[in-house]
């Protein structure tokens, strides 16, 4: 529960600013890092939390009665916000064009070359252009199994590591039977779109065996 009164609470706008400077403060890898760290200074869980009491900076107070929307509307509405904000092309390389992808199938891309913070960033703070190309674009990323060493693991976790590497290949070992259970080829086709269905990174619409059925999820998400 936060205890930050909403009169004290920066603009949304400023509160952007302000992350941004946190990030590079305090080396954040990635903007949502910041954002979320900062809001819980202002006592909010996290970004998705306290975006809803920021102003804007420009907001007009007014007796306008409440309008009800369908859904389509506020789909409508809430994609129209986030197109306005307009923000200038700066992360945003050739490589990162849908044009540019080195594999598209059937209009699809898959694995394509994304933004570093592609994942991180709440919708209107990402660049128009980055909008423009991906927004409501269904593509594919491909998940294989990947085990890392024993050696490897211990190095990562810096040596805080309560199991022998034994105990450790025969975890690895069970971990790899699950994954061929569920996916026979060893590889798995995740499907994502940037829809809004997340407010900081795009929408998980399945996880199949076969790039036809990814191919078939996609196509239908256009």
């Amino acid at each position: 529960m936060n205890t930050t009164n909403s009169q004290q609470l920066p603009s949304i706008e400023e509160f952007k600013q302000q992350a941004k400077e946190l990030k590079k403060l305090d080396n954040f890898e990635k903007l949502g890092y910041a954002q979320n760290a900062l809001a819980k200074k202002y006592g909010y869980k996290d970004y998705r939390a306290i975006k809803s009491v920021l102003k804007s900076d420009d907001i007009q107070n007014n007796d306008m009665q409440p309008q009800i929307l369908t859904a389509s509307q506020f789909e409508q509405m809430i994609k129209e916000q986030i197109f306005s904000n307009n923000n200038p092309t700066v992360n945003f390389k050739k490589k990162h064009y849908f044009k540019n992808q080195k594999n598209i199938v059937e209009g699809i891309a898959i694995d394509p070359i994304l933004p570093e913070e592609f994942w991180s960033t709440a919708h209107e703070d990402r660049e128009k252009v980055e909008l423009d190309e991906w927004w409501e674009r269904p593509f594919i990323v491909t998940q294989g199994y990947d085990a890392e060493s024993y050696q490897e693991f211990c190095a990562r976790m810096e040596f805080n590591v309560d199991e022998t590497e034994d105990e450790y290949n025969e975890r690895v070992s069970k971990q790899k039977k699950s994954w061929y259970d569920a996916w026979t080829t060893g590889i798995r086709y995740d499907v994502y779109i940037l829809d809004g269905g997340a407010w900081d990174r795009p929408t998980g619409k399945g996880k199949v065996g076969s790039l036809e059925e990814a191919l078939d999820i996609a196509k239908d998400k256009k």
